[in-house]
């Protein structure tokens, strides 16, 4: 299926997340939907703050979960915006 030039409104409310920050929520679903700042960061080869920043703008967006001293949880809705990409590619 062809989506040039078709936007769905999941897409269009998140139109400042970049290729990175899928790349850390694709990371993060790769991980069981959990997972913590290092294994990310090990896992994409980028600093830990790289993660943090992304972190920071999926869980604004609710795409993320932050757990104190656990780390990171994959959201529904994160896996719905994470899926939704994956169809486009």
């Amino acid at each position: 299926m062809c989506y040039v030039g078709m936007e769905t409104e999941l897409v269009k409310s998140f139109k400042h997340v970049t290729l990175f920050d899928v790349l850390v929520l694709k990371a993060l679903a790769d991980r069981g939907g959990a997972a913590r700042n290092a294994d990310l960061a090990e896992a994409l080869g980028v600093d830990h703050t790289s993660i943090i920043a992304a972190i920071r703008k999926l869980s604004m967006h609710g795409l993320v979960e932050v757990e104190p001293r656990r780390g990171y949880k994959i959201t529904p809705k994160g896996e719905a915006f994470l899926k939704e990409v994956a169809e486009r590619l």
